[in-house]
């Protein structure tokens, strides 16, 4: 079992991730998405074109590959994440259709999580972080700028709260605060 250290990358880890991603327009896109969306691989993967049609109304349909009935559910994005993704959608070539793919098939998860350990390697992480790190991350920059649990279960598409109560990661100083939020 992984400890804490492991699961929960830090804002300048992410960061460092990104940075060393930047000359592989694919790679830096990929790690957004797990990390500013929130994806798990197997949807990051799965991302289409079709995905972003709602994306000047600041949502993204993000395909869901468990729940029967419900193919896609919108995930929230901000105005640096629309302008991000229109810019990188427009420079894709027109035959493309996932957003990260090889010969007009989508890469598959190996290629992911290969990926995510060559610039993670790069960028110095720890080496016990996998590609589901930047899920914890997201989840984590959730539930600190906004402290609402429903909310950040809906934007990491969880059925169970205690699935996201996993997620969400609180530091001895942010209990102590809220400890004395709350006074007797």
């Amino acid at each position: 079992m992984k400890t804490e250290r492991e699961k929960f990358l830090t804002d300048v880890e992410f960061k460092k991730l990104l940075v060393v991603a930047e000359r592989d327009e694919r790679a830096f896109m990929l790690f957004w998405v797990g990390g500013v969306l929130g994806l798990r691989v197997s949807e990051a993967i799965n991302l289409s074109r079709t995905c972003f049609k709602r994306l000047s109304a600041g949502l993204v349909d993000v395909p869901t590959l468990k729940q029967k009935g419900h193919p896609v559910k919108p995930v929230a994005v901000d105005k640096q994440t629309r302008e991000l993704f229109a810019e990188y959608l427009a420079k894709m070539p027109k035959e493309q259709f996932f957003l990260f793919e090889n010969d007009l098939n989508p890469i598959n998860r190996k290629t992911a999580h290969r990926l995510f350990k060559k610039y993670a390697k790069l960028a110095g992480l720890n080496k016990a972080y996998s590609f589901h790190a930047l899920r914890h991350y997201r989840g984590c920059k959730m539930w600190k700028a906004t402290k609402d649990l429903k909310f950040c279960s809906s934007q990491l598409r969880h059925s169970q709260m205690a699935t996201t109560e996993k997620y969400v990661h609180m530091d001895e100083r942010e209990a102590v605060k809220m400890a004395e939020k709350v006074g007797v």
